[in-house]
């Protein structure tokens, strides 16, 4: 499926441990990914990847944490085998065609301002609007070189059509897995019941969609930092940093205007 994409490709799963060549990750998601996006770049084929993911395993135990995130890391931009790295080696900026994204929430409890991380358990992926597969298959080993877990996915191919548009052309879509890929984009641009600026989630190719959605989560992000002094964080690259990090007095704690304010300026559900 990764490989028959021609336009986009959006997955939602709990884990994305996958490694080109390496001597304990046996999945090859990555190198079809890095494949796919180099044939893109090749062809000079506008093409778009979004991947949401969980910002921390949902993991009791430090030690897990940790050792998937070690494993998440290099799948992604740690290491010469990473699928970043790898774009970076063949001169192919990664941000052009991939992204990787997560989500949080914030409320008022028991007359705190508190913020928490939505953990994303689906396991999803659609494409070009037109086929999407949903089940119990992570992006790990457990569930993907076949000789471990059992999984079941359902596989949607939508007969029913409806016109779309990619990279601003118009083109024939799917009913069903466009409706559903919408959905999805009006939550995480906070605009399924309000959406006074007419943001337009039909196009999620072109390059003014692809930068809005990247802008927002880079907004929404700086905004948490500011107000929470949340984690994960790019402020903090050692335990120690991490630490002192954590001890920092945080702006709602401190300046409940200003948090006001800033809190006014999210652009998220």
């Amino acid at each position: 499926m990764i490989d028959a994409a021609k336009h986009f490709i959006y997955i939602e799963n709990q884990f994305f441990i996958t490694i080109a060549q390496d001597s304990v990750v046996q999945n090859q998601i990555a190198d079809v990914l890095f494949r796919r996006i180099e044939r893109a770049h090749k062809n000079a084929e506008k093409f778009r990847i979004y991947v949401v993911l969980p910002l921390l395993p949902g993991f009791d135990n430090t030690n897990a944490v940790q050792a998937v995130l070690y494993f998440i890391m290099r799948s992604i931009i740690k290491g010469d085998n990473s699928l970043l790295k790898r774009l970076e080696k063949a001169c192919i900026p990664p941000k052009d065609y991939i992204n990787f994204f997560g989500m949080r929430h914030h409320d008022i409890l028991m007359g705190r301002l508190v913020t928490e991380i939505i953990y994303v358990h689906s396991k999803l992926m659609i494409i070009d609007d037109r086929m999407a597969i949903c089940g119990s298959a992570n992006i790990n080993d457990r569930s993907l070189v076949g000789n471990r877990d059992s999984e079941f996915c359902v596989v949607i191919n939508d007969i029913e059509e409806e016109d779309g548009r990619f990279n601003r052309q118009p083109v024939r879509v799917g009913k069903f897995c466009s409706s559903w890929r919408k959905k999805i984009f009006e939550m995480l641009l906070g605009i399924q019941f309000e959406n006074p600026n007419n943001i337009d989630i039909t196009d999620p190719v072109s390059d003014e969609f692809y930068s809005y959605f990247q802008d927002v989560a880079k907004q929404n992000t700086l905004i948490y930092e500011e107000v929470f002094a949340t984690i994960p964080t790019d402020h903090t690259r050692t335990f120690a940093q991490v630490t002192a990090y954590n001890g920092m007095a945080k702006m709602k704690d401190t300046d409940p205007i200003k948090v006001y304010m800033r809190m006014h300026k999210f652009r998220s559900f």
